[in-house]
């Protein structure tokens, strides 16, 4: 038989929430947007892509409107504070990520995502083996032989993904069992009430007894089930809320969603330009350089603007002209003990290599407070010159504490981001 193509599904609005709350408010751009959300999604994604090989990709979102959940029980989520402005102005940026990896964005007014999923779920299953990566375990209840669930043990890096074998690890039910256990237990985060007084422990002793809600309550109005009375009473009492709270959690398969398999075909990064135009224009430097190795192509960090800097020795005439610059700029780079390479560029693109014997005759330049001196690091090319006697006055621009000051919460500054980000 023909192996079964991968179709991976993405709960999107779940995976920007996780990545929102499991990521610094350090990720901004230049413009000062929080773009932490995107970060944490891009991420995520080309690692599963990465890692999956997916041969179709979906994404499903939530919308504004009110769901049937919503219409139906005024009190739905309605305990979670208002969605933060940070979080939903991140939101069209992940689309453009997901335009450009050309991965469809799927959306059905009065559904959610996890129905969108439930959806395709049930009309591709039989075709595909199926991936769903999301931020909650909503969606457990779809896990079947063709279905799987990958979701985080921890942030969006520590990842776990739950068959058949793994739900019945940790909840000792089948996943199709997951929405009466849920039913009885109620749900805080959504504000489903299920049984008052009955937690994880019971309910899910109770569908192991009795296999399903309904068999459950079958057997308390026929009095065959052997239970305290406090307990019968309980679920007696809230029999309407039990199966209320069971159709607020089973996933709906028929959400508004028109595609075809064909439709949601993978195509890779066919659109490669455009994917690193936008890693270049949201500052990810990191994403850029993982998404260049993985393809096996160097990030093209040269800078294609103004002159090209030519290389000579350092004569006598040059030494006049570095004394009578008003700007230079400093590049270089350090042994393990003192200076190993010393470039000075000066005004008309030409840049002079410094040799241990040049470096006094260019004292007086490096002293005076009137040549401004520009570089990257210059602190630490600082102190490898007073290791040789030399002072380095003057000091006017440093890329590095400059990039500092635009992005103070960085773990580091290196020149290659700094180029990537800033030149293009």
């Amino acid at each position: 038989m023909k192996p079964k193509s991968k179709f991976l599904l993405l709960d999107a609005h779940a995976l920007i929430h996780r990545a929102y709350h499991a990521l610094p408010t350090s990720f901004v751009t230049k413009k000062g947007e929080l773009v932490n959300a995107v970060y944490g999604f891009t991420s995520v994604l080309l690692k599963i892509l990465k890692e999956q090989k997916p041969d179709y990709v979906a994404a499903a979102f939530d919308t504004a409107e009110p769901t049937f959940r919503h219409k139906e029980f005024k009190e739905y989520k309605a305990q979670r504070p208002t969605t933060a402005f940070d979080l939903v102005s991140q939101i069209p940026k992940i689309k453009e990520i997901l335009e450009a990896l050309d991965i469809a964005v799927l959306e059905a007014p009065g559904f959610e995502a996890d129905d969108i999923i439930a959806t395709l779920v049930q009309k591709f299953s039989e075709d595909t083996n199926i991936l769903i990566a999301t931020g909650d375990l909503d969606t457990l209840q779809l896990v079947n032989e063709t279905v799987k669930v990958l979701t985080f043990k921890k942030g969006v890096s520590d990842t776990l993904v739950y068959d058949i074998s793994a739900v019945s690890k940790r909840f000792g039910l089948e996943p199709t069992q997951l929405v009466d256990f849920k039913a009885l237990k109620g749900d805080p985060s959504d504000n489903i009430p299920g049984v008052p007084g009955v937690g994880e422990k019971t309910a899910a002793t109770l569908i192991q007894q009795f296999g399903s809600l309904e068999k459950l309550y079958q057997a308390l109005e026929n009095s065959t089930v052997d239970l305290k009375d406090s307990l019968k009473n309980k679920l007696l009492e809230n029999k309407e809320a039990a199966f209320f709270s069971k159709k607020l959690v089973l996933l709906r398969l028929d959400a508004l969603v028109s595609c075809q398999l064909k439709d949601l075909k993978f195509k890779g990064l066919h659109n490669r330009l455009k994917l690193e135009s936008l890693l270049q224009e949201l500052g990810f430097f990191s994403l850029f350089e993982r998404l260049s190795k993985e393809t096996s192509k160097s990030p093209s960090l040269e800078i294609s603007k103004g002159e090209k800097s030519s290389v000579k020795e350092l004569s006598l005439e040059d030494l006049t002209a570095l004394k009578k610059a008003k700007k230079l700029v400093f590049s270089y780079r350090l042994g393990e003990r003192d200076l190993a390479e010393l470039f000075i560029s000066a005004p008309k693109g030409i840049t002079f290599p410094v040799s241990k014997k040049n470096l006094d005759s260019l004292k007086d330049v490096l002293s005076d407070t009137q040549v401004k001196k520009i570089g990257y690091d210059l602190k630490a090319l600082w102190h490898a010159l007073q290791k040789e006697g030399l002072s380095l006055d003057g000091l006017h621009f440093d890329v590095m504490l400059a990039s500092y000051v635009l992005y103070p919460g960085r773990r580091d500054y290196p020149l290659e981001r700094i180029i990537f980000q800033e030149l293009g």
